[in-house]
Parts: structure tokens; C-alpha cells; sequence
């Protein structure tokens, strides 16, 4: 290594950058919302596939099920038979839609169930059609699903019994396994509920009957003592229609005029009740006849008939379902994961978390070879990752002009970042256009260059410092025209005090005198005193996220920690960014390349791309 690294020339001094330059509100927008679902596209696919092969899978292991559905008219009363709500004079009390409703119950009674079981012989027949009534058939002993309580259960749960709108009839529909039991118990409920309703009717009437009887007879008798009372009193009176009327034209308003109103009023007692009996008669004749009539409200329609199709299981409904509960827990799962995940995904997410400008996006490599993926920018030129910091380059320009040789200095939040990478790669960015670059390993206690640029690192910067060795005897230069590298050397005590010491500082401004940039890679900032040392050293600190990786509380603590050191932040670079992710739809998916090789990745490719990483 030659002796005149540093000459006369007095360096610049830069000014520091402003980190609040590029602030952004912290509000979300439908924007963020179409990003998350695009980031989480593949967990939504996969949920969504899994719901639709589980639907096939319990469709096509489901027994096929049977409707057969009987039609019933039901009228209020029949036109032939005497309206029992005026004889018992409850016309006012139950309504038309309170009447039908109760039929719509009378259907679905136990009463009717258990009647149907028994003229059927349906006790070793009956099976549920639901998956959930086949799962509690499973865990329940054979003697409780024969039990008499349970038949019923079964058979009103597949019992549906439906009005049909703005009309008098009822569909009464069963659906079974057996396509013959469906229309036999649909049919067989027709018949029940209708010699039912017959007998419930005829009860009534009788009950009507004797009532009305009874009250026939008490009537009459009633009259007959009255007309007694009427014709006693004209005896005792002399009294006859005739002499009446000549009374009560020539004497009424005299002696006799107590008698006569007593007369008249024994007489309209007497009429009255003459009226009521003859009702009554009247009415005990009309339901008497009521019993021959009785079944004309409830005709049957459309008897059930034996199903050719089934009713379910119905494989495009079910997988429309599958597809669509899919796509619901796969959005809420999404969702969800993203509540859970506070790793920084994307540009806008990593601007927003910062308040700094995002100054580089260095894409995913799958290339193993870590010294290639390090010097990539001169190996590589053509590739994405050179474009990428070669554009990293041109923004650092910016933040530090008036400074002829700014030291940039490059940590991460945590280890395992790329800020390794990031600095190789920078300086061959820097290299690459012509400006002596000095690549400073100041990571004392995991130091890496020196294997990923291929330098032997006996000696280095904490020989250095200790104060052991001339620093120019330590520089090195590389295979890359104008990169040298100054290795981190042997691994100290306590990396913190060397790094503080005034050999460090003069170590950068001596190294200012001949060097047209300096890169300085040093350790993470969580945890350890050695990376606010150097940032308070440096002219522009620069912060590496790993995208997917870092956490988005450990990289505020730690801008945080730099920011009340005073470090000179500049920016931030996200590494390992998915180009097939949502940020590479933004930027409209296309790879950083040269312009001529510059190509748009086909929808096929996309798609293949995302099944991979399923």
C-alpha cells in the first residue's frame, strides 16, 4: 500500500440533512386496504381452495337427500256448514292470518309426528339428512335415537311447511334418503293432519251439540213456565186479549192501569224468550246437519309424488358457498396476520413508520453466493440490484451537497438486515463511477467484508485504534478499481471505547484528504453504544430494513436512540423487497434493468411465481 494517501487538499464541510424532509400522514386509505389483500393474496387463495375441496369432499361423501313436498287448501270455513265462530260468537277474537297459523302448528305437532310414525312403522326407518344431524347420530346410543321423543325430533326436522304466497295453500314437503319414505311421509301428513282437523271439528261440533241442546231444553222449559205466569195472571185478572184492548182504550188511565202494565210486561217476557228458543232450535238443527260437512275446508291439491331428482347435496351451490366462506376467512385471516404482523412490508408503510425518505428498494435475490450478491453492482451491472443502488448513488448525491468527501454511514435496527450488502455494494455503486472509495469495516464484534470481498483481515481498524499499526499499512486495496477496504481487524474487548477514541476521528478526516467518499459499515443500533459512536461521527446515516423482517417498535427504537444523538439521518433502504408483491405492482411490476432489457413479468408468471411460495 503506497505512503501519500493523504495530500494538502483541505476537505469541505457538509451540511447535515433535514430527516423531516419527506413527512407523510399517518392515515389509512382503500389504497392500503387493496395493498394488504395483495400482500396477502396467497394466504386468501389457499383458505379459499381449502373451503372449496372440503365442500367437494363433504359433497361428494354425502348421501343424496329426496323432497317430496304435497299441496293442501285451507280454507277458514267450508261454504256447506254451519260457521262455528258465530254459533260460540267468537267471530271477532281470532283473525284470519291467527287461523292459518295455526294450522301451519297443528302440522308440525308432535301430536301428528308420533301419529304418523305409528300408521307408518317408522321407528327403525327414520334418518337425518343433515351433517349435523348424522354427527349427533354418531355420538347417541341406539337406544336413545328409537326413543319415542327422539322419532318425533327426527321427523319434524325434516318436515318443512311452507304457505304459498297471496293464496289458501299450503306446500307440506319431507325430504329423506329414500326417495319413497319422502313421498309416503309427506303424504301420510296430509292425511293425518286432515282426519285430524276432521276430528277435532267433529269434537266440537258435539260438544257444540250437547251444549246447544241443553240450552234448547232450558229455554223451553224457561218459556213454558213463563207462558204458565202469563196465563195465571189473566185468569186471576179476568184478563183476555180482547177486554185488554177495550181497557186500554177506555179505562187505562185509571184504576186498572197497574194491572194492565204488569199483563204487557209478563207478555214481552214471554216473546222474548220465544225468540231465544226458536234460535236456538234453529241453530241445534243447522249443526246437527254440520257433521256430514265438516272436511270441505282442507282439500287436497297435489299429492306428493315419488322424487327423480335429488334435493341436495347440489354440488355448484355448495361450491359457490365453499368459495364464498373461503373468500370471507380468508380476508379475515388476512386481515388478522396483518394486526399481528408489525414487520415493515413496503415503501409507504416504511415512510409512514420513519418519517424519512425512502432512498433505495433493493429487490429479492435468490443468488447464494454472498461475495457476488456483494460486489453484484459491478459483477452484475446489468442486473436489478445494480440499477437499484446505482439509483441509491444518485439520491445520496443530494443529501449531501457542499460536502466533497461525506462519510456515510451505514446500520441497521438488527442483525441480519443486509447493511452489510448495502455498504459493499454502495461503494462499488461509488467505484463503478470513477470516485476513490475508502470501505470502512467498523463492525467490531461481527465482521463480515473482509470474507464477502475476499481480503485477508489479520490486521485491521482495531489494530488500529489500540494504537499498534500505521492505518495506512492497514488499508487494502481490492479487485474493484478505486475500492479500498480497511477490515475490521482482531475482535477487541470493548469495540465502544476504540470506537470513541480521537484515533477515530482522525482516522476519517485524515482519510477525507484522498478519498472521494468513505462508507462506513457498522454494527445494528439496538443494544449496543458502538453504532451512535459512529453515526455522530459520520455526515449522512443511512438505515437498512429488511423487508418482511424488521419489526416495525425495534426500528423506531432504535431511530429514536439515533435521533437523540443528534445522528445525521438521511434516508432508509428497504432490502429483500418482493417484486411480485404489492410494491411491485405499484411501480407496475417491472425489474430494475438496463432499459433495452427491461420487460413487464407475464400474468403467467405472476401466477407461477405465487404458487411457488405457497
Amino acid at each position: 500500500m503506497q505512503n501519500d494517501y493523504y495530500s494538502n487538499r483541505q476537505p469541505r464541510i457538509g451540511s447535515t440533512p433535514n430527516p423531516d424532509f419527506l413527512k407523510k400522514p399517518d392515515t389509512l386509505d382503500l389504497r392500503e386496504f387493496g395493498r394488504t389483500l395483495l400482500r396477502r393474496r396467497r394466504m386468501i387463495m389457499l383458505i379459499t381452495a381449502i373451503t372449496i375441496l372440503l365442500a367437494l369432499l363433504i359433497t361428494l361423501l354425502s348421501k343424496p337427500v329426496y323432497r317430496a313436498t304435497a299441496t293442501l287448501q285451507i280454507e277458514r270455513e267450508s261454504s256447506k256448514v254451519v260457521n262455528l265462530d258465530n254459533i260460540m260468537g267468537s267471530g271477532d277474537i281470532r283473525d284470519t292470518r291467527d287461523f292459518y297459523q295455526t294450522q301451519f302448528e297443528l302440522i308440525r305437532s308432535r301430536a301428528l309426528a308420533a301419529q304418523v310414525i305409528t300408521e307408518l312403522q317408522l321407528q327403525a326407518k327414520l334418518a337425518s339428512t343433515s351433517m349435523l344431524g348424522q354427527i349427533k347420530a354418531w355420538f347417541s346410543t341406539p337406544d336413545t335415537g328409537n326413543q319415542p321423543s327422539a322419532l318425533e325430533e327426527l321427523l319434524l326436522d325434516n318436515l318443512t311447511v311452507e304457505p304459498v304466497k297471496n293464496s289458501r295453500l299450503v306446500a307440506i314437503s319431507y325430504t329423506s334418503s329414500d326417495p319413497a319414505q319422502a313421498a309416503a311421509i309427506a303424504n301420510a301428513v296430509v292425511s293425518t293432519f286432515k282426519s285430524m282437523s276432521t276430528a277435532r271439528r267433529v269434537e266440537a261440533i258435539t260438544e257444540i251439540s250437547r251444549q246447544l241442546k241443553k240450552t234448547v231444553e232450558d229455554s223451553k222449559a224457561q218459556l213454558e213456565v213463563s207462558e204458565q205466569r202469563l196465563r195465571a195472571y189473566a185468569r186471576e185478572h179476568q184478563l183476555s186479549p180482547a177486554d185488554l184492548e177495550s181497557v186500554s182504550t177506555e179505562t187505562s188511565a185509571e184504576a186498572r192501569d197497574g194491572i194492565i202494565s204488569a199483563y204487557r210486561s209478563l207478555q214481552r217476557e214471554v216473546d222474548n224468550q220465544q225468540v231465544f228458543y226458536n234460535t236456538q232450535q234453529k241453530s241445534l238443527i243447522e249443526i246437527s246437519s254440520a257433521k256430514n260437512a265438516v272436511i270441505d275446508n282442507i282439500a287436497l291439491v297435489d299429492p306428493a309424488q315419488i322424487p327423480l331428482k335429488k334435493f341436495k347435496p347440489n354440488l355448484p351451490t355448495n361450491l359457490l358457498f365453499g368459495g364464498l366462506l373461503g373468500i370471507l376467512l380468508g380476508i379475515s385471516a388476512a386481515f388478522m396476520r396483518e394486526f399481528l404482523d408489525d414487520t415493515i412490508k413496503d415503501i409507504n408503510e416504511l415512510e409512514r413508520a420513519t418519517q424519512l425518505p425512502v432512498l433505495g428498494a433493493m429487490a429479492e435475490t435468490t443468488d447464494a453466493n454472498s461475495r457476488q450478491l456483494a460486489t453484484a453492482t459491478v459483477s452484475k451491472p446489468r442486473s436489478a440490484i445494480a440499477e437499484a443502488f446505482r439509483s441509491l448513488r444518485t439520491s445520496l448525491r443530494f443529501t449531501h451537497q457542499g460536502d466533497d468527501t461525506p462519510i456515510i454511514f451505514i446500520t441497521s435496527a438488527s442483525p441480519n438486515e443486509g447493511k452489510t450488502t448495502t455498504a459493499s455494494n454502495l461503494a462499488c455503486a461509488y467505484a463503478s463511477a470513477g470516485s476513490r472509495v475508502l470501505l470502512i469495516d467498523a463492525d467490531l464484534r461481527n465482521p463480515s467484508l473482509h470474507k464477502t470481498l475476499g481480503i485477508i483481515a489479520q490486521h485491521g481498524l482495531s489494530n488500529y485504534l489500540s494504537g499498534l499499526l500505521d492505518v495506512r499499512k492497514l488499508i487494502q486495496a481490492t479487485d474493484i478499481p478505486n475500492l479500498f477496504l480497511l477490515t475490521a481487524g482482531s475482535l477487541p474487548d470493548d469495540p465502544a471505547e476504540l470506537l470513541s477514541s480521537p484515533h477515530m476521528r482522525t482516522l476519517l478526516d485524515n482519510a477525507k484528504y484522498d478519498f472521494d467518499q468513505i462508507i462506513v459499515d457498522g454494527p445494528p443500533v439496538l443494544g449496543l453504544a458502538d453504532a451512535l459512536i459512529l453515526a455522530s461521527q459520520s455526515s449522512a446515516t443511512l438505515i437498512a430494513v429488511r423487508a418482511e423482517h424488521t419489526r416495525m417498535v425495534i426500528l423506531k427504537n432504535a431511530l429514536n436512540r439515533l435521533r437523540r444523538e443528534h445522528a445525521p439521518l438521511v434516508g432508509v433502504v428497504l432490502n429483500r423487497v418482493d417484486l411480485n408483491s404489492s410494491y411491485g405492482e405499484d411501480y407496475g411490476g417491472y425489474v430494475y434493468q438496463a432499459e433495452e432489457q427491461r420487460v413487464k413479468p407475464t400474468m403467467m408468471s405472476k401466477w407461477w411465481a405465487a404458487l411457488k411460495k405457497l
